[in-house]
């Protein structure tokens, strides 16, 4: 049974409440309101607008949709990994 739990928690975005963060999850800022937060799309995680600045499209529309910095290294083909001492492609 705890296997099972462990196992569904690795395909299931944690979605963080609101009232469980009080500064955002990449730069630290401290929020001062709920207004101030903004969840990543892909991991559910919550950062400041600053820290969600950058999109990917997405399903079957492509429709952009808000991600961290870190998730949007991982989905984004064109983006250098933070481990790269490569400088991003551009596109061709």
């Amino acid at each position: 049974m705890e296997l099972e739990k462990i196992r569904q928690s690795d395909y299931e975005v944690r979605w963080q409440h609101d009232e469980d963060v009080p500064e955002c999850n990449s730069c630290k800022k401290t929020f001062q309101s709920r207004k101030e937060k903004f969840h990543c799309s892909h991991c559910g995680k919550i950062f400041c607008l600053d820290c969600t600045s950058r999109t990917v499209n997405s399903g079957p529309k492509k429709r952009p949709f808000k991600v961290c910095n870190v998730c949007h290294t991982l989905l984004d083909h064109q983006t250098a990994p933070y481990f790269s001492s490569e400088p991003p492609q551009s596109p061709s």
